[in-house]
């Protein structure tokens, strides 16, 4: 399922300030990269979890949910790619997931070529989400 949403630009606004759980970007949002899959994130209802995965759109690859999220406890926001300042062609997809009621979730996004389902996935990222 691809994550097509509106918002898809944001910027990064306000002072980062230390939260539970995981490097922040700014206030309320905490960062979520590559290596962090496999773990578990524990977000304040309206706290933003940014997942920050590698990507080359050379490829024609792209990270997508693997599946839908429970309505009601995880909600995405918009996703974006930004491009390393070295190579445009190198860079992250940034997806940004806000907490919205209390609940678990696992978040499972696949490197997928639209289309093609998941058994291309060149990769699999999966970190379970905990919203209190």
């Amino acid at each position: 399922m691809s994550i097509a949403l509106a918002g898809l630009l944001w910027g990064c606004a306000g002072q980062p300030s230390p939260l539970p759980g995981g490097p922040v970007l700014e206030p309320g949002v905490l960062k979520a990269t590559h290596a962090s899959s496999g773990a578990t994130f524990r977000l304040d209802v309206g706290q933003v979890l940014l997942v920050e995965l590698p990507e080359r759109p050379s490829t024609g690859t792209t990270w997508q949910l693997v599946s839908g999220l429970p309505a009601g406890v995880l909600h995405p926001e918009g996703q974006r790619f930004e491009a390393s300042p070295d190579d445009p062609d190198i860079g992250s997809q940034q997806l940004r997931f806000r907490g919205v009621g209390p609940g678990d979730v696992v978040l499972d996004l696949a490197l997928v070529r639209p289309g093609h389902g998941l058994a291309g996935a060149a990769d699999r990222w999966i970190v379970q989400v905990s919203v209190q």
